[in-house]
């Protein structure tokens, strides 16, 4: 979808990005209150490979600067932010947020 996305819009001035995060510390877990067993063994697995649990401002910190001038020549892109993980995981583990960042007046202009 992001290299869709981001290919159709580029000449609009709209870059869509994807941040695909590992596992973040969270208060998921308090809202949990009867999991289904076989869904949750299959969303742990592997989770004691994981080196470290992420905090929510590192993946606050990857959407500002997705989102900033800076980053005005990433586009089309997933950003898998798991740790090093990416190695024992599929492309379909996590979830995406979508970035999609536009200027209003290239917009209106066209």
């Amino acid at each position: 979808m992001t290299k869709n996305v981001g290919f159709q819009y580029a000449k609009l001035g709209i870059r869509c990005n994807a941040i695909a995060p590992g596992a973040v510390n969270t208060n998921i877990g308090n809202t949990i209150y009867d999991p289904n067993k076989f869904g949750m063994e299959r969303a742990m697995a592997g989770i004691n490979l994981n080196p470290r649990v992420g905090e929510p401002e590192e993946i606050a910190k990857i959407a500002l600067f997705l989102a900033c001038d800076d980053s005005s020549f990433i586009n089309g892109n997933n950003h898998y932010s798991r740790c090093g993980l990416d190695g024992l995981l599929s492309e379909q583990a996590g979830f995406f947020v979508v970035i999609i960042e536009y200027s209003a007046e290239r917009l209106l202009s066209k």
